[in-house]
């Protein structure tokens, strides 16, 4: 199946990295089965994409007020979620930033 990976000018991989192991640059995630990121989505009404499947950091398994508009969004939109926080094992989480989350 195809990769495919949103054009973006600051990561540590550029556009022409990925297109050279064969993965196709796009801002149209539309086909995809399952969306990867790291932070939430900017916009939840624009961004997320109706009935697919997202894996990311949402911020949202604490119940927080200001993450429940993309709660809200995310069940409106028939969206499976796989969140980060609640990748455990042994009551530990399994995927984190480390000590350098924020550091640019």
């Amino acid at each position: 199946s195809d990769v495919l990976v949103q054009p973006a000018s600051h990561r540590v991989f550029s556009n022409e990295e990925y297109q050279a192991v064969g993965a196709k640059v796009s801002e149209d995630l539309s086909s995809a089965d399952l969306i990867i990121g790291v932070k939430r989505v900017k916009d939840e009404e624009k961004d997320l994409i109706q009935d697919k499947m997202y894996m990311f950091f949402s911020h949202v398994i604490k119940g927080q007020p200001q993450n429940m508009a993309l709660m809200q969004s995310i069940l409106n939109k028939n969206i499976q979620l796989i969140d980060y926080e609640c990748i455990i094992k042994d009551q530990k989480r399994l995927v984190a930033f480390g000590k350098y989350a924020g550091i640019a």
